[in-house]
């Protein structure tokens, strides 16, 4: 099906937001320096208007290109800010640290595993019939519909915070329960502008996780 028909069926859907496709697509494209082809809209904003975090279409079309290919990743991280921090975290060992800290706690892991299945199923719903049938035919059911956030079929598992942390800015942004755990935690080691950044202007969560505690 062309990008035309599944960003109608994604309107439809009510997975757009806030802006029109065409004006989420100038302030990403701003950001990044590209174009985004599978972008489905802005899912998370930073409090001084910028789109924070992007959803986009699991198959991926480009548009000088017959070929479609998939790609699992639903939200990822636009704002550059937001991004290099997070980024920080990393090199200072964190994904290490996350994944030690929620492998010893249980709850954390049951959280975990519901963030995961909410991201499948977000992911799900975004497909068209006809692209449901595409992934079956191509074969491309375990990359689409069995992994979760950052590609893990493992909920034990922890890799790349900035998908952990895109998930946990869209949780918050829909008022969804449980907030991803891992996006959590980096955030309590955000700097405190980034943190307002992302939305933080009342230190709930700050309130809640003291920054220098585990999960």
């Amino acid at each position: 099906s062309s990008m035309r028909a599944v960003l109608a069926w994604c309107a439809a859907a009510g997975t757009m937001r806030d802006v029109s496709l065409e004006e989420a697509a100038d302030l990403v494209r701003g950001q990044l320096g590209y174009e985004v082809p599978n972008l489905v809209g802005v899912a998370a904003w930073t409090s001084d208007g910028a789109p924070a975090v992007v959803e986009t279409y699991p198959l991926r079309r480009h548009h000088h290109k017959v070929a479609v290919e998939p790609f699992p990743t639903l939200f990822w991280l636009s704002d550059r800010r937001l991004a290099a921090a997070v980024a920080a975290v990393e090199a200072r060992g964190g994904v290490t640290e996350a994944r030690d800290d929620a492998r010893a706690r249980p709850t954390v892991l049951a959280d975990l595993t519901l963030v995961h299945a909410r991201y499948k199923r977000r992911r799900a719903a975004l497909l068209t019939p006809d692209d449901h049938r595409l992934i079956e035919d191509r074969g491309w059911t375990a990359s689409i519909h069995d992994v979760g956030v950052a590609g893990l079929t493992d909920a034990t598992d922890v890799k790349c915070l900035h998908a952990h942390y895109a998930s946990f800015l869209v949780d918050v942004a829909d008022g969804t329960d449980p907030a991803n755990p891992i996006g959590r935690w980096v955030h309590d080691r955000l700097p405190p502008d980034i943190r307002r950044l992302a939305g933080d202007d009342d230190a709930v969560v700050a309130e809640t996780h003291d920054p220098s505690s585990s999960l």
